[in-house]
């Protein structure tokens, strides 16, 4: 009975752990912003790849203090990898500026195919995957107005569509024994 009790304490203990190394990842990851679909050649310098986040942002955004660093600065504007026509990841200075970009995202229809999304640590995509396939799986009509909601705390992301609420279907103790799988000793996976 006494092994029962320290099994079930340490269950608690390790999913409390994981949730709050996760948590601390995604509120570090917050000023973060992806941008899939801009062009780039292998190898992009950092400036041009900036200066084609400006245009997006003034010419498809509308965003008109997006076009200079002082009126909107980035920590850090760069490709995810040297390969052509890799993501992009912006780090605004200010929340404010990513969440008028996120707001402006409908203006992106139309034209080649950009999307943003905010930047999830690695061990969430699974999560994001499910709920981006579950709205692919709605009919043409309810997928126009349904919602991907990204959540600060545990599911994390969530489809909502006319009042209802689709959750995925990983569990929470599917992503702590993932966390614990991918994690090395006193080191998270980013």
């Amino acid at each position: 009975e006494e092994n029962e009790k320290l099994k079930a304490t340490m269950s608690k203990i390790s999913t409390t752990s994981a949730l709050k190394a996760i948590d601390a990842d995604v509120y570090n990851r917050k000023w973060n912003l992806i941008i899939q679909g801009i062009e780039g050649v292998q190898g992009e310098d950092e400036a041009t790849t900036a200066k084609k986040v400006r245009d997006l942002a003034k010419k498809k955004l509308k965003l008109d203090n997006a076009e200079s660093p002082q009126t909107m600065p980035f920590a850090a504007c760069h490709r995810l990898s040297r390969e052509k026509n890799a993501g992009i990841i912006v780090r605004f200075s200010n929340l404010a500026d990513k969440s008028a970009w996120l707001q402006n995202a409908n203006k992106l229809k139309g034209g080649p195919k950009v999307t943003l999304s905010p930047d999830l640590p690695q061990i969430l995509k699974p999560l994001k995957s499910e709920i981006l396939s579950q709205r692919k799986s709605l009919p043409p009509t309810e997928r126009t107005t349904a919602r991907v909601r990204y959540l600060k705390n545990w599911p994390y992301i969530s489809l909502q569509n006319k009042g209802s609420i689709y959750r995925p279907q990983i569990t929470l103790s599917d992503i702590v024994k993932k966390f614990y799988e991918t994690t090395e000793p006193g080191v998270y996976p980013c």
